[in-house]
């Protein structure tokens, strides 16, 4: 079965607390990921080092995993070359996620609990007016 991000719960610098289509919250911490991959601070792995890029993560409904605008590059029909979301392959980010724990939630989470976090508005929902 593959997975798919649902949720994007909780954001904190290179952690993602996701919740996936199995129904788990899952926490993956991508730093030493992107580290890896940061050939230099200009490209696109490079830039999702900086904490505020990194924390401009979003939902992507149609792909079901997450996203970031702006840093990758597409060619269109036509030649011309524009900017275009970075995205992650969900199955990844699920296999590089531990099932959530208040410890792999990071600090972010404080002491809010699994029932609280899932309570929380998410980042891509507006805000609630109850």
């Amino acid at each position: 079965m593959m997975k798919f991000v649902e949720n994007l719960v909780a954001v904190c610098p290179y952690r993602l607390t996701l919740r996936f289509n199995t129904g788990e919250v899952r926490v993956v911490d991508l730093e030493a990921t992107l580290r890896a991959k940061a050939a230099s601070p200009q490209s696109a792995y490079g830039r999702l080092l900086e904490p505020a890029t990194f924390s401009r993560v979003r939902l992507d409904p149609e792909a079901r995993t997450v996203c970031w605008d702006g840093l990758a590059r597409e060619l269109t029909s036509d030649g011309v070359e524009r900017p275009a979301p970075l995205d992650l392959c969900p199955d990844f980010l699920y296999e590089l996620s531990t099932p959530f724990t208040q410890d792999a939630a990071g600090p972010a989470a404080g002491d809010r609990k699994l029932t609280e976090l899932s309570g929380l508005i998410l980042k891509d929902e507006p805000p609630r007016h109850d």
